[in-house]
């Protein structure tokens, strides 16, 4: 038997609570391995700590013990959506920025992103804008001056599909877009 279902059925023939060397000693279990097990079922709340040093079971915790098996979790295969990833790439920076801006130049977008020296990530941003624009979501604009003098490229939105930045798959050259489940062939434009 796996040593959380151990944990919680010694709780639950203790009236629901306990300390860990009750559990210790009813168990058989190691102080590692409690210390271990009581980590993944507070992590699970299926446990809590009303005091320091005792542990009480919740009402997840009561049907578990009482099941004698862990609840299995859904998965992406069985109807559970997946939890979005990597929200903080650059690559999603950029794409929040331009759903905020409509209209932007690369200036722009450094502006709002970047903590850092922001001509080390121009190229970047530059790239992540391009293929933005080889798969139809912005469309260049005429060029305005900016602060510095020089004229600097500028972008509009066309197609704004969602919070999820567009995932650039590079040993295929396309864009799939997780808003719509869309994907983008970027054919590879000759110099």
């Amino acid at each position: 038997m796996k040593p959380g279902i151990l944990i919680l059925k010694t709780l639950s023939g203790n009236d629901g609570s306990g300390d860990t060397t009750l559990i210790r000693r009813n168990t058989g279990l190691t102080e590692s391995q409690v210390h271990a097990a009581v980590r993944r079922l507070l992590a699970a709340k299926l446990v809590y700590r009303p005091e320091p040093g005792v542990l009480a079971l919740t009402d997840s915790g009561h049907y578990t013990a009482r099941l004698g098996k862990f609840r299995r979790q859904r998965t992406a295969s069985q109807g559970c959506k997946p939890r979005p990833t990597r929200r903080h790439s650059l690559r999603a920076k950029v794409w929040r920025s331009i759903r905020n801006q409509q209209k932007f130049s690369v200036g722009d977008v450094l502006g709002r992103i970047c903590t850092d020296n922001p001509s080390t990530m121009r190229g970047a941003v530059l790239a992540v804008i391009r293929q933005l624009e080889s798969a139809g979501y912005v469309v260049p604009m005429a060029r305005r001056t900016g602060a510095d003098g020089k004229a600097e490229a500028r972008w509009m939105m066309m197609r704004n599909t969602g919070f999820e930045a567009p995932v650039w798959r590079p040993k295929t050259r396309e864009l799939y877009d997780p808003n719509t489940e869309e994907v983008f062939q970027i054919v590879r434009e000759a110099a």
